[in-house]
C-alpha cells in the first residue's frame, strides 16, 4: 500500500485509494507521482519540475510519496489548485526498483489510467540494469542530462520516446554577481551530498593538500543531503584530516555549512565563489553545474559528470577521472548492477584549484558567456516549454493519414 497523503496536498486516504477513487477525468491535466516533500538536492529538482508542469497553465495533481521535513530550507511548492481529478498524463520520478517502488510503478502503469512519462536522474555513466524493464513500460522516458540519452539505448528506449528535461534553475535567485572583491579570499564552493557518491572527501583532500594554512583561500563545503546515521559531517571531516596526517587547526580556511536555510543563502554562496568544485563519483542531476553557470561562475568538474558537455567554452575546467565499478562501494545497493563510479584524479584536481588561485579572472569571460546558454537550457521558461511540448505530443490524437 502506498503511503498516506500528507495533509494539505490532496485527497484524504491512501494514494492508491485516491488514484482509483471516484474522481472526474481531466484528460488535459497532468499528475506528478514521486518524492516532493523531503530535503536535499532531489527535492530541489522535483520542485523545479513541478514549477515547469504548472507553468503551462494545465491542471496539475500532486501525489507525493515521501513525508514533509520541517526546516529543510526548500522553496515552496507551486500552487496547483484542486486535486480531485484523474489526469491524462502522469509524470513519475524516482527509480521503480527502490523498496516498494515496483508496486507503485505498476499501480501507475496498470491502474491509474492515462499515459506515463518516467523522469529519472540516471548517472551520466549508466542506468542500473534493474530499471530497464520498468522504464520500457513507460510511454516516454525523460532524463535530466544529455549524456544519459546514450544509456537509454541499452534499456531499449527508442529515440522518439525519450527526451532531456533538465532540473529547473531559478535564474532570478541564481544570477551573476556584479563584481569580484579583489581583497576577498579566493573561494571554492562545493555543494554535495554527504556520502561516498557525493565526492566531498575528494574535494576536501585536494584543497588541504594543495594550499598552505596562511594562503588567502577558503573552501565552502555545503552539504544538502545528510545520512540519518553516522558520526556527522563535522566529525567525519576531522577524521579525514587525521587520516591525511593533518592538524585541523593547521589547514586553510574551511567553512562547513550543513543544510543551508534557504535558496537565497545558497545562491549567495554561488555568487561569492571564484569557482565551483564538482567532483561527485555519481550524480545524475548536476544542479551545482547548472547553478554555477547561471551565476557566471567557473566550474572545476570531473569528466563524465552530468552536464559536463555544457561547460566547454563556458568556464569549465575538466578534471580527468578513472571509471570503477560502483557495486561494493559504501552505500551502493547491490541490486543496482551496471553502475560505474567516477574517481577524480587528485593531482589534476589540485592543479585546477591552484590555477584558479593563481588567476581568479582567467575563466570569468567564458563563464559569463555560458549564462545565456544555461537560461536557454535550464531556465524556468525553457524547461516549461520543453515539458509542454512533450505533454502536448503525448496527448495529441494519433494523426490520420488521408489518401487521395
Amino acid at each position: 500500500m502506498l503511503p498516506a497523503l500528507p495533509s494539505g496536498t490532496g485527497d484524504p486516504g491512501t494514494v492508491a485509494d485516491t488514484l482509483l477513487g471516484p474522481v472526474p477525468d481531466r484528460p488535459e491535466g497532468v499528475g506528478y507521482w514521486g518524492p516532493a516533500l523531503g530535503p536535499g538536492s532531489t527535492a530541489d529538482a522535483i520542485r523545479g519540475l513541478l514549477r515547469g508542469l504548472t507553468a503551462g497553465g494545465r491542471p496539475v495533481r500532486l501525489v507525493p510519496t515521501d513525508q514533509h521535513v520541517p526546516g529543510a530550507g526548500l522553496a515552496p511548492l507551486p500552487a496547483m489548485g484542486p486535486q480531485d481529478f484523474l489526469p491524462g498524463v502522469w509524470v513519475a520520478s524516482g527509480p521503480p526498483v527502490t523498496p516498494g517502488g515496483e508496486g507503485d510503478w505498476n499501480l501507475l502503469v496498470g491502474a491509474a489510467g492515462g499515459l506515463l512519462a518516467g523522469w529519472c536522474w540516471a548517472d551520466a555513466i549508466g542506468i542500473p540494469e534493474g530499471w530497464h524493464e520498468a522504464l520500457r513500460r513507460a510511454d516516454e522516458v525523460w532524463v535530466t542530462h544529455r549524456a544519459a540519452l546514450a544509456a537509454l539505448d541499452a534499456a531499449g528506449i527508442p529515440a522518439e520516446r525519450r527526451a532531456v528535461i533538465p532540473p529547473v534553475v531559478d535564474t532570478s535567485a541564481f544570477r551573476p554577481r556584479e563584481a569580484r572583491d579583489p581583497e576577498a579570499p579566493v573561494e571554492f564552493l562545493v555543494v554535495t551530498s554527504w556520502d561516498w557518491l557525493g565526492g566531498w572527501d575528494l574535494a576536501l583532500r585536494a584543497y588541504v593538500e594543495e594550499f598552505a594554512a596562511d594562503e588567502p583561500v577558503r573552501l565552502r563545503l555545503v552539504v544538502r543531503d545528510v545520512p540519518a546515521s553516522g558520526v556527522g559531517p563535522e566529525a567525519e571531516a576531522v577524521r579525514l584530516l587525521a587520516r591525511l596526517g593533518l592538524d585541523p587547526a593547521a589547514v586553510p580556511d574551511i567553512d562547513l555549512v550543513v543544510r543551508p536555510p534557504d535558496d537565497a543563502s545558497l545562491a549567495r554562496a554561488f555568487r561569492a565563489a571564484e569557482a565551483v568544485v564538482h567532483v561527485p563519483r555519481g550524480d545524475g542531476l548536476g544542479l551545482p553545474v547548472l547553478r554555477a553557470m547561471a551565476c557566471g561562475v567557473p566550474v572545476i568538474a570531473v569528466e563524465g559528470c552530468a552536464h559536463a558537455e555544457l561547460l566547454t567554452g563556458a568556464g569549465g575546467i575538466a578534471v580527468p577521472a578513472a571509471r570503477e565499478a560502483a557495486i561494493g562501494m559504501p552505500g551502493i545497493d547491490p541490486a543496482l548492477t551496471g553502475l560505474v563510479a567516477l574517481e577524480a584524479d587528485i593531482t589534476a584536481l589540485r592543479a585546477a584549484m591552484r590555477a584558479v588561485r593563481s588567476d581568479p579572472l582567467a575563466h570569468l569571460d567564458d563563464a559569463a558567456a555560458g549564462v545565456q546558454a544555461l537560461r536557454a537550457f535550464a531556465g524556468p521558461s525553457a524547461v516549461a516549454s520543453a515539458i509542454a511540448a512533450r505533454i502536448d505530443g503525448m496527448l495529441a490524437p494519433a494523426a490520420v493519414e488521408v489518401t487521395a
